[in-house]
Parts: C-alpha cells; structure tokens; sequence
C-alpha cells in the first residue's frame, strides 16, 4: 500500500511538470486533454482514501511556488500557477468537486503573494516583472488564456464560485499591469485578435465567447465591490465594447449575459 502511494505521488509531480514545461508555450491549450486526465486520476485517489496525499501534492506545488517566488524566478512560478489554473478548470468542468476545492484556496493564495509581494510570515518574495512585447507578452497571454478558460467553466458549471478568485486577480492585475489600464486593454486585446483570425467558426467563437464572458464576470464582481480602480472599471467597460462587442454582436441579447445584472446595466448604460 505505501509503495503504491509513493509510485502514485511520483507519477504525479511527474505530471505537474509535464505540464508545467509546456504551460507557457503558444500551444499551451493543448494540455486540455492531459489536465483532464491527471485530475481523473487525482479523483480517484480521493475516492481511494489517500486525500493526503493528493493535498501533499498541493503542498508540495505550494512550497515550489513560494520558492520559485524567493528566488525570482517568475517563469517557473508562473509556469506552475497556470498548472493549477488548468488542474482547478478540469476539476470544475468534470465535477471532481474535491480535487476543486483542495486547488482554489492555493490558487487564491498565489495571487494574493503576487499582490502583496511576500508571503504569510512576512517574508519579501519579490514582485514579478512583466516586458508588455515578446516573451513577456507571451507569457501574459498564457495567464490570460488560463484565466479566461477558468472562469467561462465556472460560470457554466457553478455561477458565483470564483467570485473571490476574481477579486484576487484584479489587484494581481494592478500590480503586475501597473496603473495604466492601456497595458490591460494592450494585453487582452491582443488575445482577441488571436482568437478571431481562428478559422474554425465554431472555435474562434468559443474562444471569443470566453473572454467576453470572463470580463463581463470581472466587471460583475467590480461593481459589486468597494474600492475597485474606476481606471479598471473603464477598462473592462472599453474591452467589452470594443472589438469584442464587433465579433460577437449578439452575445449582449443573451440569457447568458443578462444574469449579471449589474454589469448589464453598465455597459448598456450612455456613461460609465
């Protein structure tokens, strides 16, 4: 039993760094099936009775974490938080409600170190620094892509479930994106030119569709928070009127879009 706890745990890293070493590639999207699989199995492990285990793993993704954070080295902590990123959306979309909830609270931690720039006991870890072209660029889209693929799953599965999430990545926004909001709309923006020269129509708009959705969550969740930015607010505000509201100019008459109720009333509205 415990040779096959430890053979289980050691296919597992195996996995996170398989992942890891291609989650900031221009194809990281083809890890979908890989991330499905690995948390199939992670499932099973709970239904095995060996939870600890698998919240060894997220420990031991954690302390990866925090150390990549020490010592500056970002690519490799950003590799890993886009891992868990992908692990946490598979979990949702396949209903393995326990390997989800082990996944968030880390995940909502990891923003949170990147926003405060040290961890619980005070230690300075060290903001990331971001190039807005080439790899930097890269590596932006990737985490953007994550997100995006994380909460348009969410939403169709469990409505509200990431809201703190999502509180966390706007102040991991204005952090590592600084205060002006034309590097947010440079960044997404770039991801929707992406999306839209995709020649397959039903996958080009599956793709539009979630980073319309992710937004219109983000702008939801903003105006229902004190103290959020109104420059992050303009700027949610401009990229779902933007090119997107162009590329899917129907999406706005939906069921799915009038459910969040404020944000509705706030780009339907003359003046932000």
């Amino acid at each position: 039993m415990i040779r096959d706890q430890v053979n289980a745990e050691i296919c597992a890293r195996a996995g996170i760094e398989l992942l890891r070493a291609v989650a900031l590639t221009p194809k990281a999207r083809g890890s979908d099936k890989f991330s499905r699989e690995w948390v199939i199995q992670w499932g099973r492990i709970f239904e095995g009775n060996m939870e600890y285990m698998a919240r060894e793993l997220i420990n031991w993704s954690w302390r990866e974490y925090r150390s990549c954070f020490k010592a500056k080295e970002h690519d490799e902590a950003l590799g890993l938080a886009i891992v868990l990123i992908e692990l946490l959306r598979a979990a949702i979309k396949y209903r393995i409600d326990s390997a989800a909830s082990t996944m968030l609270p880390f995940i909502e931690s990891g923003f949170h170190l990147i926003t405060k720039g040290h961890d619980d006991h005070g230690t300075s870890m060290g903001l990331p620094t971001f190039q807005f072209k080439g790899t930097g660029a890269q590596h932006l889209g990737a985490i953007f892509c994550a997100i995006t693929g994380l909460f348009a799953t969410a939403e169709d599965v469990h409505p509200g479930y990431l809201n703190a999430l999502a509180l966390n990545i706007l102040e991991f926004t204005v952090v590592v994106l600084g205060s002006d909001s034309q590097n947010l709309l440079e960044v997404v923006n770039q991801q929707v030119e992406q999306a839209g020269q995709i020649a397959d129509e039903a996958e080009r708009e599956r793709q539009l569709i979630e980073i319309l959705k992710t937004i219109i969550v983000f702008l939801e969740v903003a105006l229902c928070t004190e103290g959020v930015s109104p420059d992050i607010l303009l700027a949610l505000r401009k990229l779902a009127l933007g090119r997107l509201a162009e590329l899917l100019p129907d999406f706005m008459d939906t069921p799915d879009f009038a459910r969040y109720k404020n944000a509705a009333r706030y780009l339907k509205s003359d003046t932000p």
